[in-house]
């Protein structure tokens, strides 16, 4: 039985919302009685993107996802759909995707 090994890399979806109003504050005192304040705006990890690796036979292993494990594939891996707890209106997606062994699709990382 040949074994495939997997390289996991997770990309996730980092952005600032325009009505985010997480920052860190910056305190610093010039003297007993002046004290500055500097407000540093930080981006969030929103989500999740999707699940990236590398495979020996991409198709295969999304062919056996398929038959397996009942995912729906195509070419490109397979699309979760998943719902917001706290807004189920809110529709989110995964990715995931199986690339060949020898892709330079990750390069520098």
């Amino acid at each position: 039985m040949k074994t495939t090994t997997l390289l996991p890399l997770l990309f996730l979806a980092a952005c600032q919302s325009a009505n985010d109003n997480s920052s860190v504050s910056d305190k610093s005192q010039t003297d007993s009685t002046t004290q500055e304040t500097t407000t540093i705006k930080q981006k969030r990890v929103t989500g999740v993107g999707g699940v990236f690796f590398k495979a020996e036979d991409p198709e295969k292993l999304r062919d056996w996802y398929r038959d397996h494990l009942g995912l729906v594939t195509n070419e490109y891996g397979s699309l979760f759909e998943f719902r917001n707890t706290d807004k189920p209106e809110e529709k989110g997606y995964l990715q995931w995707s199986p690339f060949s062994a020898g892709t330079k699709y990750f390069e520098p990382s």
